[in-house]
């Protein structure tokens, strides 16, 4: 079993509500509602991944040969996603 690893993604979203979900008259042109649509957030989204496999090392030393090779087999592999978090910024 490997160490987890976390992963995150970060973007930027315009025409969102504050939870940081497309807004219905974002995409249809009407315009916003005021106070009801942002136009500047920083979505970061982390997630917890894991893996479970083997993994096979071997080396072979007689003289002045050397020969190392190494495989690796994941048996499972999962990700678990964290809570999200919408950041408002303004300039």
């Amino acid at each position: 079993m490997e160490l987890p690893n976390l992963t995150v993604n970060i973007t930027q979203l315009s025409g969102v509500d504050g939870k940081c979900e497309q807004a219905a008259n974002a995409t249809t042109g009407l315009g916003p509602a005021p106070g009801h649509i942002f136009g500047n957030f920083t979505n970061i989204v982390p997630a917890i991944n894991l893996n479970v496999g083997a993994l096979a090392d071997i080396e072979v030393d007689v003289g002045t040969f050397h020969k190392a090779t190494s495989t690796q087999v994941v048996f499972a592999s999962t990700s678990y996603p964290l809570p999200t978090a919408c950041l408002s910024f303004g300039i």
